[in-house]
């Protein structure tokens, strides 16, 4: 994804660069995992930031039109120069989380649900999101995907 500008499917990767051993290990056991295709989305920002995004499903995405991928290129470019902004803002961390806050923030990044969660910080649903909207309040953000582009941005989260 770091030598295209466009968006491609994971089954081109062979036609656009020679995979080291790792790397065709790597896609290998992606193919084994996935039953269709995946999209790979190259994102750019300033300073030379440029990340990607693998989408890929159990079920195929191969049917996606062309229209609807663009939507979501156009989705992961908004999202990653959202990072960019909040990791611009969170050079200095102005806040202390508590190690409750700090395990709530560090499953949201993992993409679990609020149910889930509770699991993890032994609390009810109603304790996982209070504990949230501290988290937004601490971290000067008003939404939860913020929120967690803010805490991978403070290196709280790891990508």
């Amino acid at each position: 994804a770091a030598q295209s500008v466009n968006a491609f499917r994971w089954s081109e990767i062979r036609k656009l660069v020679k995979l080291t051993v790792e790397q065709e290990r790597f896609v290998g056991i992606l193919e084994g995992w996935l039953k269709g295709d995946g999209l790979a989305i190259p994102s750019f920002g300033p300073g030379g930031r440029n990340g990607y995004f693998g989408i890929g499903h159990r079920k195929s995405i191969e049917n996606w039109g062309e229209d609807k991928e663009r939507i979501i290129y156009w989705v992961c470019q908004a999202f990653h120069h959202r990072t960019c902004e909040l990791r611009l803002k969170a050079l200095k961390q102005d806040f202390i989380l508590t190690p409750r806050e700090t395990k709530v923030l560090k499953a949201m990044g993992q993409g679990l649900s609020d149910p889930m969660i509770c699991g993890i910080v032994n609390a009810r649903l109603e304790s996982v999101r209070s504990t949230i909207q501290s988290l937004m309040r601490k971290m000067g953000v008003s939404d939860r995907a913020s929120l967690i582009l803010r805490g991978t941005a403070c290196g709280l989260i790891e990508r």
